[in-house]
């Protein structure tokens, strides 16, 4: 059975790593690389660093502060002694599995069941996760999942549209066509990088109309969203000091002089030009962005390591590719 490794890195250009292994269980595909998930040997096992491993397990503290778990492992009672070789520690059974990993990681939180292993931690500057998962719960949850398997967005889409039936924020003012376009917006501002992804409704409006709508109307703040609506604002922006309506050229703009980098001035004080001149710390050729007809992906540089990432897909692209969709809706 396929088993699946997933990392969700603001380090990485799109956001998410996935490796692919080969085992009969979560439980087994840990105890068959143990040793290595235990030392420094970890990435080569996973195929990149990952913030929180190697699993650091002291066998000592462990036997001590939780000696009735940990004398029921090793059968014993009273006696302690100190382990230099973390294989010996390896886990007994699942739920075994998941109290080691609590200890021996430095994580948030933890939860999981037989099919997958959900983490949440942060290295003190960004927020990080990551997933195990198995064949099967892939097969049962392509609505959860199916970005991990899309390293770009696929340019198909319907002809007539598909809205989403999530509960998701929208916009008061509305466009005058048909349709709707979804914003997903997943920055680096601080540390609650995934707390802050957002996803914003713009009704009545499609990929082609997108920069018309903007122009003409004012966009009011929302409660539940953080980000997004000053991003929009700062699209906007730039396509009205460039009196441009191509959506390609705007959005390099966006991903050159991210706003992430611009929280110490007011934007609207200033020209574009001057706003380009200004020197920051973003690396703009690691930038990428890719715009089709119905769909946008942008993944920007910001302050030298890390990526704000950026969605742009409307409903007619929904239409071919709504499980994907669900799936960008809940990548946290």
């Amino acid at each position: 059975m396929k088993i699946y490794f997933a990392y969700r890195t603001a380090y990485k250009s799109n956001l998410r790593y996935l490796k692919e292994f080969n085992s009969n269980s979560i439980y087994d595909w840990f105890i068959e690389n143990w040793d290595s998930l235990c030392s420094d040997k970890y990435s080569e096992i996973l195929g990149t660093d990952v913030y929180g491993f190697p699993i650091n397990i002291d066998a000592k503290e462990i036997v001590v502060e939780k000696r009735p778990f940990f004398s029921k492992l090793f059968d014993r009672k009273d006696e302690t002694e100190d382990m230099d070789n973390s294989s010996s520690l390896k886990p007994k059974d699942f739920q075994d599995l998941l109290n080691l990993l609590q200890e021996g990681l430095y994580l948030n939180e933890i939860e999981g069941e037989e099919d997958y292993i959900k983490v949440g931690t942060d290295n003190d500057e960004i927020g990080l996760c990551w997933y195990i998962f198995t064949e099967e719960y892939k097969n049962k949850n392509e609505d959860k999942v199916a970005i991990w398997f899309n390293d770009i967005l696929p340019t198909s889409f319907g002809l007539h549209g598909i809205v989403l039936e999530e509960d998701i924020n929208v916009l008061e003012v509305k466009g005058s066509g048909e349709g709707c376009t979804y914003f997903i917006s997943v920055p680096i501002y601080d540390r609650f990088n995934i707390e802050d992804m957002t996803v914003v409704t713009i009704e009545g409006v499609r990929m082609n109309t997108l920069l018309d709508f903007l122009k003409a109307n004012e966009l009011e703040e929302l409660d539940d969203v953080l980000y997004a609506v000053d991003e929009l604002n700062y699209i906007k922006y730039i396509a009205a000091q460039l009196e441009t309506n191509d959506l390609q050229t705007v959005l390099k703009i966006f991903a050159d002089h991210p706003i992430t980098e611009l929280q110490e001035i007011e934007i609207d004080e200033h020209k574009l030009s001057e706003i380009i001149k200004m020197k920051l710390d973003n690396i703009p050729e690691k930038n990428r962005v890719i715009i089709n007809e119905h769909s946008a992906e942008l993944s920007v540089s910001t302050l030298g390591e890390y990526y704000n990432y950026y969605l742009i897909i409307d409903d007619l692209w929904i239409e071919k590719n709504e499980t994907l969709a669900k799936s960008i809706m809940c990548f946290t």
